[in-house]
């Protein structure tokens, strides 16, 4: 599957993304720490059940939650999969002999299927959403032991969803749609293997147990696993990312073993 160029990247927003995280871990680290140990505690858990030779990572972006030294261990190979690689990272794993960066669309074509379909100009048009509907479910490399998604689900399809409202006349409906099958072909590709699925599911305002205040941050529903753990992941607290509140995600670690 051929990945979307730096053009169709950078246009989309991609690159301006990947700096936006970098930017609010900066200004956030006291809040993320939890967040970020608890997720490399469970790639920990999953690694120690599994003993896999070879990991791939979905989403690796800049390392923030993965316990790399850890997980190099034992001379395993690691795949680092993402749809960009920061360059500082990429000067980071050279010291590690084993750990690649493989640039992937883990989305499965969504990203060219909503770019190669809208059309550029002053007016926005209906998008054949046909066609971009028509992307299959993301593979992993071969020889793949043990997959870990890692903070991906919920924004498989932000970007291109993003772009799609902002340059076409898209319904809501249609772009649910999208998220859903972009979201469960994902999590079928993981219930079939050996996998670690790391994930928010809902927004909440801080301090509340009212279900009723909850936002969905995904469309599908979370299985159980062979095991499953949740916490809070306190994302924002300026109030940048919503001006009302500061914004609390549910985040849910599920292991699978294919």
């Amino acid at each position: 599957m051929s990945v979307p160029g730096k053009i169709v990247l950078h246009r989309m927003g991609y690159y301006d993304d990947q700096d936006g995280i970098m930017r609010r871990y900066r200004a956030e680290e006291p809040s993320w720490d939890s967040h970020l140990q608890k997720s490399r505690e469970l790639i920990t858990k999953a690694i120690d059940i599994f003993n896999p030779s070879t990991i791939t990572v979905l989403g690796s972006g800049w390392l923030l939650d993965l316990p790399v030294e850890k997980m190099t261990m034992n001379k395993r190979s690691i795949n680092l999969v993402d749809i960009l690689l920061p360059e500082q990272i990429e000067t980071r794993i050279q010291i590690f002999r084993h750990v690649r960066f493989m640039q992937e669309d883990v989305t499965g074509g969504l990203i060219s299927g909503v770019y190669n379909n809208v059309l550029r100009g002053i007016f926005r048009r209906r998008a054949d959403i046909e066609k971009i509907l028509s992307f299959k479910p993301y593979e992993p490399p071969g020889g793949t032991d043990l997959v870990i998604s890692l903070n991906l689900l919920s924004q498989l399809d932000s970007i291109p969803t993003d772009y799609l409202k902002k340059r076409t006349t898209v319904s809501d409906q249609e772009i649910r749609v999208i998220k859903q099958r972009v979201q469960q072909q994902h999590l079928d590709m993981l219930q079939k293997r050996n996998s670690l699925l790391i994930t928010d599911f809902y927004e909440h305002p801080v301090n509340t147990i009212d279900e009723s205040e909850r936002k969905p941050t995904i469309v599908i529903d979370l299985p159980e696993g062979m095991s499953r753990e949740e916490w809070d992941w306190t994302f924002d607290t300026r109030k940048d990312y919503n001006p009302d509140a500061v914004t609390v995600f549910r985040v849910a670690g599920i292991i699978f073993r294919g």
